[in-house]
């Protein structure tokens, strides 16, 4: 007869505890990391929107050979209308033509326009009627201003995102300052 036949086999007391141990220490470090994973890709995807629905009003501008605006729903961050602006006042009125509608509801982040009043216009050329820019801040921003994002929006119309040209960490507006949050 074998005599390892009748053991039992499992963990000991020590064995559990660093097992534990190393588990704690592994969520401890992964737990901040998944969290800024999501809010870089849910960042991504809101600049993305706002971009988009830029390229939107600029390209149909041109197509239509019409102006065409872009006005929030309160605040930017809770959505915006792209829209064919007949009258020329920022307002989706009846009768025009709204082309995009997006919509958020209790968004957990802000995107502030610099430069900008409660819509902005693209003629037929699509020029757009003021330059500026839209800061993105997310609830790391206002403590780590490495995080903030912008679209900025040149004098032709063309919307690009916020580069760090100085490497100081920090992403720069269109004027070239550091971004800041509130």
């Amino acid at each position: 007869m074998n005599r390892f036949q009748n053991t039992h086999r499992g963990f000991t007391l020590v064995e559990l505890i660093v097992t534990l141990a190393i588990t704690v220490i592994l969520l401890t470090l992964g737990i901040p990391a998944f969290r800024d994973m999501t809010l870089n890709n849910s960042r991504t995807g809101r600049i993305n929107e706002l971009v988009t629905a830029l390229q939107l009003a600029r390209s149909e501008s041109v197509k239509r050979g019409v102006e065409v605006s872009i006005a929030n729903t309160g605040a930017w961050e809770q959505g915006w209308t792209v829209f064919v602006d007949d009258n020329s006042n920022g307002t989706l009125d009846g009768g025009e033509q709204a082309l995009r509608v997006t919509q958020r509801n209790n968004p957990d982040y802000t995107i502030r326009p610099n430069g900008y009043p409660q819509f902005l216009t693209y003629d037929a050329s699509g020029a757009i009627n003021i330059a500026g820019d839209f800061t993105y801040c997310d609830s790391r921003s206002a403590a780590d201003t490495t995080t903030a994002r912008a679209v900025i929006i040149n004098n032709t119309g063309r919307p690009r995102m916020s580069i760090d040209s100085n490497g100081d960490g920090i992403h720069e507006d269109g004027s070239g300052a550091n971004l800041t949050c509130p």
